[in-house]
C-alpha cells in the first residue's frame, strides 16, 4: 500500500501506535547512545553528519595497497567512512559486529550506498558478495555484518546480493592484534568458491563487500579466488576503511 492510499486517520493511529512501542521499547543510537527519535533508525542525525567520511585517495595512501593501485583486474577500493580506533564510526561498527543490532547494518549499507551513488562505482556491477564469516561466528552472532550492509545497499542500488558465491573453509581469531604480514599468511587460503561460484563469476564484475578494511588481507584473499573466473573483474566496498 502506497503512503498517498492511507487516510489521515489511519496514519494518526500509526504514529499513536509507534510513539507507545518507542515508550516501551526505547531505542538508542549506536554511535553515542542518545534515545533515538521517531524518525530515526539505528543512527541519530548527529552521528549521520559527524561520521568522518572516507576518501578514494586515502586509500593508494595505505602502503598495503601500493602493489594493488595499478592491478588491472580490481576495477575500484574505497569505503564509506573513516575508522579510528574508538572514533564514532568505530562505535557504530561495533554495535553492530558485537551487540546483536542488525538493523545498524541495513541503515550503514543504505547511507553509504546513497552517499557513493553520483560516484558511479555501482554501475555495471553485476553483484554484491559479501565476505563470508564461517558458520560458528554466524550462530554467535546471529547474522553476517557484511551481508547486511550488502543487502542496505541492495536496497538502494538494485544490485543483487550472492551469499552463494563463496564460502568461508575455516574459523580464524580476531586478527587485530597482527601485524599486516601476519594477517596475510593466516588469511591465504581461507576461502573457496561454493558449488557453481566459479561459473557464475565467470564474466561478470563482483563487488566485495565487507564491514572494515585494516589491512586489506581480508579482501586480497577473496579476491584471488574470485580472479580466477574468467575474464571476472572486482570491485571493493567496504563501510569503512582504516586509516
Amino acid at each position: 500500500m502506497l503512503t498517498a492510499d492511507i487516510s489521515p486517520q489511519a496514519m494518526q493511529i500509526a504514529i499513536a501506535l509507534r510513539s507507545m512501542l518507542d515508550l516501551l521499547l526505547p531505542r538508542y543510537c549506536c554511535g553515542c547512545g542518545r534515545r533515538l527519535a521517531l524518525d530515526e533508525k539505528a543512527i541519530c542525525q548527529v552521528c549521520l553528519t559527524n561520521i568522518p567520511h572516507f576518501y578514494v585517495e586515502d586509500s593508494f595512501r595505505a602502503a598495503s595497497v601500493e602493489d594493488l593501485a595499478i592491478h588491472p583486474a580490481i576495477g575500484y577500493m574505497g569505503a564509506y567512512a573513516s575508522y579510528r580506533r574508538k572514533n564514532l564510526t568505530a562505535n557504530i561498527v561495533h554495535s553492530l559486529k558485537y551487540y546483536r543490532n542488525p538493523e545498524a547494518g541495513i541503515v550503514m549499507g543504505q547511507m553509504a550506498a546513497r552517499a557513493r551513488l553520483r560516484e558511479g562505482i555501482f554501475d555495471g556491477v553485476d553483484m554484491l558478495v559479501p565476505i563470508p564469516i564461517t558458520w560458528r561466528r554466524r550462530m554467535q552472532r546471529g547474522y553476517n555484518q557484511a551481508e547486511l550492509i550488502a543487502r542496505g545497499i541492495s536496497k538502494v542500488t538494485g544490485v543483487p546480493v550472492r551469499t552463494d558465491i563463496m564460502r568461508r573453509r575455516r574459523h580464524t581469531e580476531s586478527q587485530t592484534h597482527f601485524e599486516f604480514h601476519e594477517r596475510m599468511e593466516r588469511q591465504t587460503g581461507i576461502f573457496e568458491f561454493a558449488r557453481g561460484g566459479h561459473e557464475a563469476v565467470s564474466g561478470k564484475c563482483v563487488m566485495l563487500i565487507d564491514d572494515v578494511i585494516t589491512t586489506t588481507a581480508t579482501m586480497r584473499a577473496a579476491t584471488s579466488v574470485l580472479l580466477t573466473g574468467k575474464d571476472t573483474i572486482v570491485r571493493w566496498f567496504a563501510w569503512a576503511w582504516t586509516t
